[in-house]
């Protein structure tokens, strides 16, 4: 069977044009964002001597942070303590993750979700969830907000009704 030249399909360096034209106005329009990620991890010990008591802490903290530089930010933070008086160890542990985005005039939105649990040896453990929703402004290294949410205590019928309001400045 013979095929003439315009029964093949169109190339472009060996791809066909279509799949060429495609990609290259998906890329025309999505936009190209710088990402900007930041981090850190800390190590702590600390001891507290109370007369004959004597408490050791330890601790391990860590924050992620990404800014994909459209508007749209994304934190996380985990803590980890560990108490120890001599005989029983308590521990602590604290997760905290915000989604945010800042809108060209300043204004931003999120929203927030942070559990935290405090396992004690010598009675229940305590496990709060905490979710809700922030409002604020930014401009020159100035940051307010407000957020309002709720917190769960599980194994409870405790719903509790948060808010709260936060000031910032930022230096670089």
């Amino acid at each position: 069977m013979d095929f003439a030249a315009e029964d093949l399909p169109a190339t472009t360096g060996g791809f066909p044009m279509k799949q060429t034209v495609l990609v290259t106005a998906l890329a025309s329009i999505l936009p190209m964002t710088a990402l900007a990620e930041s981090g850190t991890v800390s190590l702590g010990y600390g001891q507290t001597d109370a007369g004959s008591d004597t408490n050791d802490s330890w601790l391990v903290n860590g924050t992620y942070s990404t800014d994909f530089a459209n508007g749209l930010m994304i934190d996380l933070t985990g803590r980890a303590n560990l108490l120890d008086d001599g005989g029983d160890e308590d521990q602590i542990y604290n997760v905290f993750g915000s989604v945010g985005y800042q809108f060209r005039n300043g204004l931003t939105a999120g929203a927030y979700l942070h559990r935290f649990t405090l396992d004690e040896s010598a009675g229940a453990p305590l496990t709060l969830d905490s979710y809700g929703l922030s409002l604020g402004y930014a401009a020159e290294g100035v940051h307010v907000s407000a957020y309002a949410g709720q917190t769960t205590e599980h194994g409870s019928d405790n719903n509790n009704d948060e808010w709260g309001l936060h000031a910032g400045y930022r230096t670089r």
